[in-house]
């Protein structure tokens, strides 16, 4: 509503279209190579005679012997499905709260140059000493409009802090999971691939999340900016105090939580690699401590 009622020229929507296009054609590529990934898998079973060289798409299935049909189908089906599934949840719900922070990012750029325009406007040639009251309605404006957004991203805060921290954790757990399991296995091998290829899909995901919860920051205080920026000397002392206090007001960026510990951006994903790489060297170091006793005994 917002996007209709403020935005008549259209600030912000190239960027805007770029990025959800970006989005898109990640998720077109990541799903792209899973679809991949199962077809190949499924020729090579139809191809391949030796049931011992049948792959399966993800990892080695252990419940059941899968070097002989039905099983291997059933096998595959469950991965397939299990996949895409969990994959889905997560990609989407990723890139839904993504496209919401976008959206609220090109609001704030949409309220920033509504402000300089506006009082270009008003301060026209025709109009070079504004009267108070039309400067109260500039200042009113500016304040419902800037209000709006507030509540908005209090709304989509409330809705997505939680969603943000599961996110979190399970990117840490993720990520350092995947790295342990493509250090133990042959690095040439499917399985040290698949790996790799999640720890960096899931890396991307979560830097993607904190470059946009930044940017929401950033925009948001350009209001401050843009207001510091008027020319508003000479003008009512009731006016440029009314700045002065949304000048205030935008010293509090805008920010989405996450689950209510600290707030979304590039310090989050740093501090979630460092966890990772402590973690990981964690399990490695049981692991050695592991083949070391098995060693000695």
């Amino acid at each position: 509503m917002l996007q209709v009622q403020k935005n008549i020229k259209g600030w912000g929507q190239v960027e805007c279209y770029k990025m959800n296009k970006m989005m898109l054609a990640v998720i077109i590529i990541f799903y792209s190579f899973l679809f991949a990934l199962y077809i190949g898998t499924m020729l090579a079973r139809i191809i391949v005679k030796d049931p011992n060289k049948w792959i399966m798409p993800i990892i080695e299935f252990s419940l059941f012997d899968t070097t002989y049909s039905p099983n291997f189908e059933i096998a595959w089906f469950y991965h397939t499905v299990a996949t895409l599934g969990c994959s889905s949840i997560y990609c989407f719900a990723d890139f839904l709260i993504a496209g919401l922070i976008i959206d609220l990012t090109t609001q704030y750029t949409v309220l920033t140059e509504t402000i300089k325009i506006q009082f270009k406007s008003t301060c026209s040639e025709k109009n070079k000493e504004p009267s108070y009251e039309d400067l109260k309605a500039f200042i009113g404006s500016v304040v419902s409009h800037h209000t709006s957004l507030i509540q908005l991203t209090t709304e989509v805060n409330s809705a997505c802090a939680d969603l943000l921290l599961i996110t979190v954790m399970a990117s840490l757990v993720t990520v350092s999971s995947a790295m342990y399991y493509a250090t133990v296995v042959p690095m040439q091998s499917t399985a040290a691939v698949l790996s790799i290829f999640e720890m960096l899909a899931v890396i991307t995901s979560m830097f993607v999340l904190s470059y946009f919860g930044t940017q929401l920051s950033t925009a948001s205080q350009n209001v401050a900016n843009a207001c510091y920026e008027l020319d508003f000397i000479g003008l009512d002392v009731r006016f440029q105090k009314s700045l002065l206090m949304i000048i205030m007001r935008c010293q509090r960026p805008a920010w989405l939580s996450v689950g209510g510990f600290t707030n979304l951006s590039i310090a989050v994903f740093t501090w979630m690699m460092r966890s990772t790489y402590s973690y990981f060297m964690i399990l490695r170091k049981n692991q050695q401590v592991k083949d070391g006793t098995m060693q000695s005994t």
